[in-house]
């Protein structure tokens, strides 16, 4: 009867972790203007609606390299739906978020045990990305993560069940999206899962078989298919330098060896924290038989062996970063999770110690909850004393289910990190909205729009991404429903936005001053110049 008891309320507990996925994933996501990378990304999505032109990307009305078309697609697809609103932008990366976390669960449980399947796929979904902005931004890498990802898992999952022809299409299918949504990172995904995998079954006749060459013509026609669009309105010799120049910064090319030497060092470390706390079981490495005991497990042998063969490449690059490797910290998260659940049991202090720290970290949170109001400082935030009340009165049936439920320690670890979250939702988003520089250039830039009505507006001088914020581009993009472009040439009818300091001010009239990072920019127009 007591076994049955401690079961509900572990049901109860597993059914408030999802919950509180979803708020903490939701709430507030939409009240911070677009900024940092955002605001390019939506703002290349819109252009091509603007441009009538769904294939091409462009940036400011310019040929745009970086990334190839899919994200966008996905990014116009939410405006579609819900507005081109920021939360609309956002909801793409929750979602694939969201997604990442389904897709493991069902892998790693038709393979694995469910222990493994459920704390791994939690820790994916609330570990330091989660916590980190990547979670909360309208960015591709989320995206590209569950694509990527999916990918390589097919050809574990297919293999096992005997199904050489799908295992190829989906691997080859899915790396042909990713191309087509980051490019040319996804071709040697492709090469090196294929090849370990390959090598560690030793298997090679698949790869000179009939199902493998129907995977490559998939991934031809798909590819394929857009470039030859592509190439109806620019040439793919220009399309090829684009996107090489944007890959081979990740590469060796133009690094220092001493850069390198510090990038092997610290890009494992980097690696653990962004896979934190799940990053920290890799400690019970140290313990004796440990490795043996991880890798008695198909799926972990697998696991390990794609991600190594993959990581080395990034290892290797001292130009790489932590969301190079992203869709690879998966496999890390679900090694590091079942290295805890093979050697936790066996050291005493650390279920007491987990302990311990969950119920420290529930009772900062209840208590920063409960003092958030009385503090000046979180003034600004609408709404924060019933929204205090609200939490606080959740937290004490969380309270309670903590005094009753003797359930794993992981579970409270992670609805303590989901608790934290919704706390920083309610507290800091709010806050970064109402001080944050993004929040004035939205507001400028809606100001300019207002001012220049149905004027053409233009950006001084020639292309320089690094010259314009392109927070102020996308904003008025979506309010004018026009392309916002550069030019150096005079013209009286039309807006100019520009340093002050290139102006001269008896040739202008100026309309509106905004600041541009730290600099002093204008709204204008020339009075000096001739027709129209």
């Amino acid at each position: 009867m007591a076994l049955s008891r401690h079961k509900r309320l572990d049901s109860w507990l597993n059914t408030i972790v999802i919950s509180a996925v979803l708020v903490s994933l939701l709430l507030n996501m939409g009240v911070n203007a677009l900024f940092l990378e955002e605001p390019r990304r939506a703002m290349v999505g819109l252009e091509m609606v603007l441009n009538g032109n769904y294939f091409v990307p462009t940036y400011y009305g310019e040929f745009y390299y970086r990334k190839p078309p899919i994200f966008n697609w996905a990014l116009l697809a939410s405006f579609k739906v819900f507005g081109t609103t920021e939360w609309a932008a956002r909801l793409v990366t929750v979602l694939s978020l969201i997604g990442i976390g389904i897709v493991n669960f069902r892998f790693v449980r038709r393979w694995s045990d469910r222990d493994t399947a459920w704390y791994s796929s939690m820790f994916i979904v609330c570990g330091a990305i989660y916590l980190y902005f990547l979670s909360m931004f309208a960015e591709i890498d989320m995206f590209y993560c569950l694509i990527s990802y999916s990918g390589m898992i097919a050809m574990y999952h297919f293999y096992r069940k005997d199904q050489p022809y799908l295992m190829f299409i989906m691997v080859y299918g899915l790396g042909a999206i990713g191309l087509l949504t980051k490019g040319l990172p996804s071709i040697p995904f492709i090469g090196l899962t294929i090849g370990s995998f390959t090598l560690w079954k030793r298997n090679w006749r698949q790869v000179f078989g009939l199902p493998h060459l129907s995977g490559i013509a998939v991934f031809t026609v798909i590819t394929g298919s857009y470039l030859y669009i592509y190439s109806q309105y620019n040439t793919l010799e220009n399309y090829w330098h684009g996107v090489w120049g944007e890959a081979s910064g990740r590469t060796m090319i133009g690094q220092t060896w001493l850069r390198l030497l510090r990038h092997i060092f610290e890009f494992p470390i980097a690696t653990l924290i962004d896979i934190a706390p799940a990053g920290l079981f890799s400690l019970f490495l140290l313990r004796k038989g440990a490795f043996k005991r991880l890798f008695k497990d198909d799926l972990m042998v697998f696991c390990g062996i794609v991600w190594l063969a993959n990581f080395l490449v990034y290892w290797s690059a001292p130009g790489a970063k932590g969301v190079y490797v992203m869709m690879l910290d998966p496999f890390l998260v679900i090694l590091c999770t079942r290295l805890y659940l093979n050697e936790a049991p066996k050291v005493k202090w650390v279920s007491p110690f987990l302990k311990g720290f969950n119920l420290l970290l529930l009772g900062m949170i209840t208590v920063g909850m409960i003092v958030a109001p009385f503090i000046d400082f979180f003034a600004p935030v609408s709404g924060l004393w019933w929204q205090s009340v609200a939490f606080t009165a959740g937290m004490t049936g969380i309270w309670w289910l903590w005094w009753k439920s003797k359930g794993q320690v992981l579970n409270w670890l992670i609805l303590a990190l989901l608790l934290g979250r919704i706390g920083f939702d309610i507290l800091v988003l709010p806050m970064r909205a109402w001080e944050g520089r993004h929040t004035s250039f939205k507001k400028d830039s809606m100001t300019i729009a207002d001012i220049s009505g149905n004027e053409t507006v233009r950006v001084w001088g020639t292309l320089d991404e690094g010259a314009f914020a392109h927070h102020f581009a996308f904003y008025l993009e979506r309010e004018k429903e026009e392309i916002l472009r550069w030019s150096d040439e005079r013209a009286c009818n039309v807006f100019f936005l520009g340093l002050e300091r290139d102006q001269d001010p008896a040739q202008v009239e100026i309309f509106h001053r905004f600041r541009n990072w730290n600099h002093d920019y204008i709204m204008f127009k020339f009075n000096d110049c001739e027709g129209t």
